[in-house]
This record gives C-alpha cells, sequence and structure tokens, in this order.
C-alpha cells in the first residue's frame, strides 16, 4: 500500500529524536519504522538508559494511534498484589478501601492507543497469566465486576533482562513472550556507539545551551575524554554529564575540569596506558636492534654482551660502586670479578662521579 506524504513526514519526524549514525542503532531503527505501520506488538531490548521508552514513544507517535492515548507502565514499581487492580481496575465497592465510582485501569486508559510495559522482565508469573488472557482475548474484566470491557490496545514491552533465560529459570511464561515478541528491538549500548558519542554530546550541548540562554563548546580534549569512557549508564548518563559540564563551566570552552572527577580522572589513566604502551614499543624496538647485532654470535658470547650492557647502565645509574654492590646483593669480591670477566674495570660511569 501507498503511503501519504504526510505519513512519511510523520513517520521522519518521530524518529528524529533518536540521534545516532551507528549501523546498529539504524537497523533496529529501520525495523521500528516498519513495525509502527502495522498494530503489531513490539518487544525493545536494551539496558538501562539505552532509550527504550523513547525508541517506544518514536513507534507511537509514527503509528495512526498518535492522536490516541500512550500510557506508560513501570512494571517493577507495582507491588504484585496490585498489579490486577492497576492494569484493569476496580468497580465501587468491590473490597474495603475501594474509592467511590470504582476505578479505571490502566488497560481501559489506552483504549485505540498504545500500552508500553516497561521492565516487563520484572512482572510475576500470577501478574504474567492476568496480562496474557487480557492480550489474548482483548477484554478484561475489573475486580468486583461482571462485565467483559473490550480494549483495542496495541503492546509495546522493554526489558533489559534476557527474557529467554528467564523462560529456561521457569521464571517467564514462554506463551507470553511470543506474544509480545512479534517484532524484536534490540538497542546497542553507547559503548558499542563510540563514534556517536561526540554526536550525542553536541546535541545534548546544543539543548542544553539553548534551554539555559548561554553559548559553550567543547575542547579537543574534552570530546576525547567523553569518547574514552565506557558510559554504563548509557546516553541517560552522557545527558547528565553534559548539563552538569555546562552547569560547571565558567567560559565558554568547556574543559576536562568541567567534567565530572570519574570521567576527568579516567582520562589520566588512559594517558598513563599510552605512555607505558610507549615505553614498552621503544623496549620491544631496542631488543631487535641488539638482537639484530648479535646475530652471528654465539649463546656465550650474547649472554657475555648482554650482562656488559646491563652492568654499564648500572654503573652509571648508582653514584658508588658501593651502592651498586648493595642493591645486587653481592660480595665485592663477586662484584670486582665480575667487572673484570666483562673488561669494565675500567669505566667510570656515573654522570662524572668517582667510585668508591
Amino acid at each position: 500500500m501507498k503511503r501519504s506524504r504526510d505519513t512519511i513526514n510523520m513517520e521522519e519526524t518521530a524518529f528524529s529524536i533518536i540521534v545516532g549514525q551507528c549501523e546498529k542503532l539504524n537497523r533496529e531503527i529501520s525495523k521500528a519504522r516498519k513495525a509502527s505501520r502495522t498494530d503489531c506488538n513490539v518487544l525493545i531490548f536494551g539496558e538501562h538508559g539505552t532509550g527504550k521508552e523513547l525508541m517506544a514513544r518514536a513507534i507511537h507517535v509514527a503509528s495512526k494511534r498518535r492522536d490516541r492515548p500512550f500510557i506508560k507502565v513501570n512494571c517493577a514499581a507495582i507491588p504484585d498484589t496490585l498489579i490486577e487492580t492497576e492494569f484493569f481496575g476496580y468497580e465501587e465497592g468491590a473490597f474495603t478501601g475501594a474509592k467511590k465510582g470504582g476505578k479505571i485501569g490502566l488497560f481501559q486508559q489506552a483504549h485505540q492507543g498504545t500500552i508500553f510495559l516497561d521492565e516487563v522482565g520484572d512482572l510475576s508469573l500470577p501478574a504474567q497469566a492476568k496480562l496474557l488472557t487480557a492480550i489474548q482475548d482483548k477484554e478484561f474484566t475489573k475486580i468486583g465486576g461482571t462485565k467483559a470491557i473490550k480494549v483495542d490496545v496495541r503492546i509495546i514491552a522493554a526489558t533489559n533482562k534476557d527474557i529467554r533465560e528467564l523462560i529456561k529459570e521457569g521464571r517467564f511464561r514462554e506463551d507470553l513472550y511470543y506474544r509480545l515478541n512479534v517484532v524484536r528491538i534490540d538497542l546497542p549500548p553507547l559503548r558499542e556507539r563510540n563514534d556517536d558519542i561526540e554526536i550525542l554530546s553536541n546535541y545534548f550541548l546544543h539543548f542544553y545551551c539553548k534551554k539555559m540562554g548561554t553559548n559553550k563548546h567543547f575542547s579537543k580534549e574534552t570530546l576525547s575524554l567523553l569518547r574514552a569512557y565506557d558510559w554504563p549508564g548509557n546516553v541517560r548518563e552522557l545527558f547528565n554529564v553534559i548539563e552538569y559540564a555546562i552547569v560547571m563551566s565558567e567560559n565558554t570552552e568547556i574543559t576536562h575540569k568541567d567534567l565530572p572527577a570519574y570521567i576527568a580522572e579516567q582520562g589520566l589513566d588512559v594517558e598513563e596506558e599510552k605512555e607505558t604502551g610507549a615505553v614498552e614499543e621503544d623496549l620491544e624496538n631496542a631488543y631487535k636492534v641488539i638482537t639484530n647485532s648479535l646475530a652471528d654470535k654465539s649463546w656465550a658470547e650474547i649472554r657475555q654482551e648482554v650482562e656488559k650492557n646491563i652492568f654499564k647502565s648500572l654503573l652509571n645509574r648508582f653514584k658508588t660502586k658501593t651502592e651498586l654492590i648493595k642493591s645486587l646483593k653481592m660480595s665485592r669480591s663477586q662484584f670486582y670479578g665480575k667487572l673484570k670477566k666483562l673488561d669494565l674495570e675500567d669505566v667510570s660511569g656515573g654522570k662524572g662521579n668517582s667510585r668508591q
């Protein structure tokens, strides 16, 4: 079926809130776009802070249900004893303490719209059974009621848990999983979107500068630190860090000093690793030079040459031979015997210091 220009534009607008050029992310956005054109159920997987709710809202806004309710439910925050009343509501007088007029449940509130079941992997098995029945029958009965209420609801669920593993452990219903998992969206963590870190950082910078009525930019060092960090809190953590940096910065340029300490200090660790790597590379190159120069010599000659060079370096490092003898834990006779054997008796070494 051919889609109208308005529909295509609405879809573009809906998904424009998801920022990034990562191939993995764009592949999942493409799947989400296709899912938004139908009423199929969607299951979104991703770590905390990867943007699961943002993706769910984009699918809803791009769909034909955009003018109807989008109801978010945090499944992990609802006590098991209240799941049924929250999902389906109750009639007046259904139980002691029931409010006058009863209560409309979340499913009824989402009629003809979308219900977003966040952290669906945290639902208990009894709650999963009730949810499955409502999805299959497309109707439910309020607590204390006798009349079945039909609902037209699009389900988008999300979780950071491995549902297949929960099924193996007997903690999630396989039939519910297949009901929810018609289209699966996997949101990559920020550490797998390294090229997007700078794009997102500048996007959030522009957002906050506009909001705060200011104009700032990142130094090259700051962007390097942001790219080097692992981002366990994903996009949500980056969003907060950029806001913090803008608030802390007293100049137009945001430097490493304006970042949270745990990110700035991590940058120092990275530099130390680079320096260590450079030293190791220099040593490796030095060994190659030495190896090439000794290629035609016997093992005894090679060992003597290496010992001689090491002793030369040690003689140059210590102020006196007495200090070197103590460091090597050798007797004076052993030490001078080694110098004689290596033909180093006349080597004074040391920055012009006399030997004792």
